[in-house]
């Protein structure tokens, strides 16, 4: 039996700043909850002062363990720290994440039900424009999934984002290494692990209330191709292979298009680093038969740069 109900796993690299943010509104509440959470930061290779701060937090709250390996070791740390947690649940909490007030209670609660499996987190999306914090996801009632092609429908690669998971870590351990490995150079090997290891046994609850603040940004560093044109189609066929139906992958990947491809297509317009011909070869080789793509897609591909930065300019 587990020691803990949930085990909060803090990966951290070269963010002191942010980090430092997160665990002041995070131990105003993890201080009362102690003996049912455990808290595990991890340091991989920051050259910051990260880890001397961390050893100051740990005199003040030696009940938090502590963890520092000398490389940066990418999106393998979710695996990682899926190893070392001794909860029976656990969450990775990225280091920018800025936690709401009752969090930790709201979210206990909910894990206390024996039959779940995996809690979606709800969140406030901070931008510049947001004077009003409410939800993300609006929901009015209580919304469960025992259907892993529903839930793969509705929220497709929603789940590849670490910090939206709570998941129980014995159904995640039971995916291989070399399962999760494989999609690494995607960005979604978390993702493919979720969905792998609740095919059958799932029943997931979205949790009402909003869980923290997420700041909304752009990664003009991230290789987006890989993320989201190559990587998303490459996980979801292979959940088809799995046994998710083709009906739930087909809408899966249409989300994808209009959630995330369509907006890094506009964006890399702008910066002026798009590449019409290994885009358009790209989504014919992987999305051929998705509406999005040829709805959207492919007409934002043809409009012209300079429109689009006009119209950026109009909405600015």
């Amino acid at each position: 039996m587990s020691p803990y109900l949930l085990s909060i796993c803090i990966p951290t690299y070269n963010r002191l700043n942010k980090l430092q943010n997160c665990l002041e509104k995070l131990l105003e509440q993890y201080q009362f909850y102690s003996q049912q959470i455990e808290l595990i930061i991890l340091d991989h290779g920051s050259n910051d002062n990260t880890f001397e701060y961390l050893k100051i937090i740990n005199q003040k709250f030696p009940i938090i363990k502590i963890l520092r390996i000398d490389e940066n070791i990418g999106d393998e740390v979710f695996f990682y720290l899926s190893k070392l947690c001794r909860g029976a649940f656990f969450w990775i909490l990225g280091d920018d994440r800025l936690i709401c007030p009752n969090a930790l209670k709201n979210i206990l609660l909910k894990l206390s039900n024996p039959n779940l499996n995996l809690l979606f987190c709800n969140f406030i999306l901070e931008t510049s424009k947001n004077t009003v914090h409410l939800p993300y996801y609006s929901i009015r009632k209580k919304i469960f999934y025992t259907n892993h092609n529903e839930l793969l429908k509705t929220h497709n690669i929603h789940l590849g984002h670490v910090s939206d998971v709570i998941i129980r870590v014995d159904i995640f351990r039971t995916v291989p290494k070399e399962i999760y490995s494989k999609y690494h150079q995607f960005g979604w090997a978390f993702l493919f692990t979720i969905y792998h290891s609740l095919k059958g046994i799932l029943f997931c609850e979205i949790i009402q209330e909003a869980v923290y603040f997420k700041l909304k940004k752009n990664f003009p560093y991230y290789p987006w191709i890989n993320f989201f044109v190559i990587g998303p189609s490459k996980v979801l066929n292979d959940l088809q292979i799995l046994g998710y139906s083709p009906y739930a992958v087909y809408k899966a990947k249409n989300q994808v298009l209009k959630e995330y491809t369509l907006w890094q297509i506009y964006t890399s317009k702008i910066q002026g680093d798009f590449s019409f011909s290994k885009i358009i070869s790209l989504m014919f080789r992987f999305y051929p038969y998705c509406y999005n793509f040829w709805g959207l897609c492919l007409p934002m591909c043809f409009i012209p740069t300079r429109a689009i930065r006009f119209y950026k300019y109009l909405k600015s």
